[in-house]
């Protein structure tokens, strides 16, 4: 008879030691699900933005400021081709007409 109540024993605090570590792995799951949720929503959020920014961007290419500024940018590099002597020598001459404004 001892040995079944030893034996009952152990298994009780077989059981509640499991039912412990059971405890701790829902409660680990919890922790997770939460984190997976607020990490969704922070997706959508930024999903979002990215397709706002994209919006604007989009309008400022097919702006007409942007179209001239574009046009100024490839008489420049006709008249003054990138790396060319005269290329350098005109941002020599903008840099000393900016610094002499000053």
């Amino acid at each position: 008879m001892i040995r079944e109540l030893l034996r009952s024993k152990e298994s009780i605090d077989a059981i509640v030691q499991l039912r412990n570590e059971l405890d701790w792995h829902v409660r680990q799951f919890e922790e997770l699900r939460a984190s997976v949720t607020k990490l969704m929503l922070d997706n959508q959020n930024a999903q979002i933005r990215l397709q706002q920014t994209n919006v604007e961007l989009e309008a400022i290419y097919n702006s007409n400021s942007w179209k001239l500024l574009n046009r100024i940018w490839q008489i420049r590099d006709s008249l003054f081709p990138h790396e060319s002597s005269r290329r350098r020598w005109m941002k020599r001459l903008l840099n000393f007409a900016a610094t002499d404004s000053k």
